[in-house]
């Protein structure tokens, strides 16, 4: 996590992916990227309610 002046923000970092690219070429890069939205995702589902407290929802 880390602050955005008032907002919160929660984010994964991924390789970058060229689109110029052939999918083959970029694919382990892909592959990657979705995996670290789904562990971003349970990451995120685990924590609901510090989230919740943090921005203020009840």
């Amino acid at each position: 996590m880390e602050t955005a002046g008032q907002s919160l923000s929660i984010r994964a970092r991924t390789p970058g992916v060229n689109p110029m690219r052939s999918f083959e070429e970029e694919e382990d890069k892909v592959e990657a990227g979705l995996i670290a939205t789904r562990d971003l995702l349970a990451w995120i589902r685990a924590n609901a309610g510090e989230i919740a407290r943090l921005l203020d929802i009840p």
